[in-house]
């Protein structure tokens, strides 16, 4: 097995972008993370890209190649959705490709933009990851799965809106100093619990908010990033993945997953 080491990140500043396209923002990441490695586009060997609703939202299928030659590659390309964790699956999959010495240099990364849907859009699409079948149809949108998971939280373990109230704080708080967020401005823990509610007893500050990003990681082997003098020190030593039952209804506990 061979050791997995990050060789350079990049991403772009999250927020409202109307005037660009997925793939520029997918470009500029991408170019970040390869001018951090000092690698070259053309020694990469494979491209996994993380992408939940771009169908959707720019009505661009087959999405892995098209970003694949906005970063100026050429490599196979393939394209990882599994809802929010799309971008997190391509990255755990890029290290396994290199840990099994199948490549030596992957870029792995995601894209999401949203802002251009209305309220009404962006929550029908964000719908899309629960079932259609049984939840959808009969009304529920995330906020609205996230809020019986919370109350089922608070009835087996304890906790109140106070508690998520001081969580949004502290997201904020983190957010001021980072140029990259979306909202740099602190929410105070009265202002949280003050905040209009969308699902009880989920309010505004602690939905997360719809965005447009990019985000793109090297993920090199050991052995590459030594011959070829890389600054590489930061090593994936493990990851996973888990599942549940798809259906709230249908798992055993909602207050965990």
């Amino acid at each position: 097995m061979t050791e997995v080491r990050v060789a350079g990140v990049g991403l772009t500043r999250f927020g409202s972008h109307p005037e660009r396209t997925g793939r520029d923002l997918f470009a500029e990441a991408a170019a970040s993370a390869f001018m951090d490695a000092g690698v070259d586009p053309d020694a990469v060997d494979e491209l996994n890209y993380g992408n939940f609703m771009g169908a959707l939202t720019e009505h661009q299928g087959h999405q892995a190649p098209l970003m694949a030659e906005a970063a100026g590659l050429a490599c196979p390309a393939t394209r990882y959705e599994e809802a929010c964790a799309s971008a997190g699956v391509a990255v755990r999959e890029a290290v396994r490709t290199v840990r099994s010495g199948e490549a030596d240099v992957v870029l792995a990364g995601g894209m999401e933009r949203m802002t251009h849907l209305d309220t009404d859009g962006a929550t029908e699409g964000l719908a899309i990851a629960a079932d259609d079948l049984f939840e959808v149809r009969a009304g529920m949108t995330f906020p609205g799965a996230y809020a019986l998971m919370a109350r089922a939280y608070f009835e087996a373990y304890g906790g109140s809106r106070e508690d998520l109230a001081h969580v949004a704080a502290k997201n904020h708080a983190n957010a001021v100093p980072n140029e990259y967020a979306q909202y740099r401005r602190e929410v105070s823990v009265e202002e949280a619990l003050d905040s209009p509610p969308v699902a009880s007893p989920l309010h505004l500050y602690d939905a997360c908010p719809i965005t447009d990003g990019a985000s793109a990681l090297v993920i090199v082997s050991a052995d590459y990033a030594d011959e070829h003098d890389l600054d590489a020190p930061v090593a994936v030593t493990g990851s996973g993945q888990g599942a549940d039952r798809m259906t709230l209804a249908d798992r055993d506990h909602l207050a965990r997953t």
